[in-house]
């Protein structure tokens, strides 16, 4: 069945009468699986199912910042969903809160907006799910998410965040990632191809936020990168991609403060940017043995040939002196 006979199914009278019951078994009201679902491919069918968008209710406003008040939020507690097929179902604005979700898949959903907090997602797929603005990492309490054994392949994942939770074994093959934030994040044996764009890896050790672990067997081998930035990261076999003028710097801090020093007696344009930026980051809080990045195609959008040649000649020096 395509995505329209999927929907439609459960616009008819019977199908109404089974989307609701399934809806409250998946927001914990009622216990058990009901029955008349029927299986695809080892899991429950509940393909193309709709759950009612939230309305806004209003706007409220604190220090010049303006929000929307939502009504009709489906909040899932301390709920356990397994094996369940939930494709092509649209999902949005979902509240996941203490619940665990096994063996499910989701592929070409609608789940934008979703929040999770203190909960674990294994062994799932989102391929071509639109995911887009949601928060699949959140820290409240000393408590994240974890998400093991999930791929998230031609995912959108446009605008989320991931912050203090575990990913471990995902995988994110030409997954739409911009102006995508990775905060605290401990990151293993996960894999990334296509376009990234935006995207930011931040492992910094900072005041009441989570404390992101060493990167570990993390795969960017076939993927390229605009304005990826990696703070205060630390790497165990992770593979950049394979484009020249790509390259990892280890002990960043002290090979820019040597950038630094290399720049002592350059006046131009280039070298006031180069500086700037060198200063900035040396002024970020973050471990001495964190690893950085160079991406001479970010040099090369933000100055030219000139700023591309300067910084990549001076951090090849750096390198060189201080034998990193």
């Amino acid at each position: 069945m395509n995505s329209k006979m999927l929907l439609d199914r459960w616009k008819t009278p019977d199908g109404r009468k089974l989307a609701a019951e399934a809806i409250e078994y998946l927001s914990g009201v009622r216990l058990g699986v009901p029955e008349g679902f029927g299986t695809h491919e080892g899991r429950r069918d509940l393909r193309g199912l709709v759950v009612s968008s939230p309305a806004v209710a209003g706007r409220v406003s604190a220090g010049g910042v303006f929000a929307e008040v939502a009504v009709g939020l489906v909040e899932i507690r301390g709920v356990l969903w397994e094996a369940l097929d939930l494709s092509h179902a649209r999902l949005p604005s979902l509240r996941f809160f203490g619940s665990q979700v096994k063996g499910c898949r989701f592929d070409e959903g609608f789940c934008r907006d979703w929040r999770l907090w203190a909960s674990e997602v294994s062994e799932c797929s989102f391929v071509g799910c639109d995911l887009r603005d949601s928060a699949i990492g959140t820290w409240h309490e000393g408590q994240g998410n974890s998400w093991r054994s999930v791929s998230f392949d031609r995912a959108d994942l446009r605008g989320v965040l991931a912050s203090g939770c575990h990913l471990v074994g995902c995988s994110f093959r030409q997954s739409r990632l911009v102006d995508v934030h990775f905060q605290g994040v401990t990151m293993r044996e996960c894999t990334f191809s296509g376009a990234m764009k935006d995207t930011l890896f931040d492992c910094r050790d900072l005041p009441g936020k989570p404390t992101a672990s060493v990167m570990v067997n993390v795969d960017f081998d076939e993927a390229t990168f605009e304005d990826v930035e990696f703070r205060g990261c630390r790497f165990d076999g992770v593979k950049l991609p394979r484009i020249p003028g790509i390259y990892a710097i280890p002990g960043f801090p002290r090979v820019a403060r040597r950038v630094l020093d290399l720049l002592k007696e350059n006046t131009s344009v280039e070298a006031r940017m180069l500086r700037s930026e060198l200063e900035v980051a040396l002024k970020l809080p973050g471990r001495q043995d964190s690893v950085g990045v160079f991406n001479r195609r970010d040099y090369l959008a933000s100055g030219g040939e000139p700023l591309a040649d300067l910084a990549e000649s001076l951090f090849m020096d750096a390198l060189g002196d201080l034998a990193v």
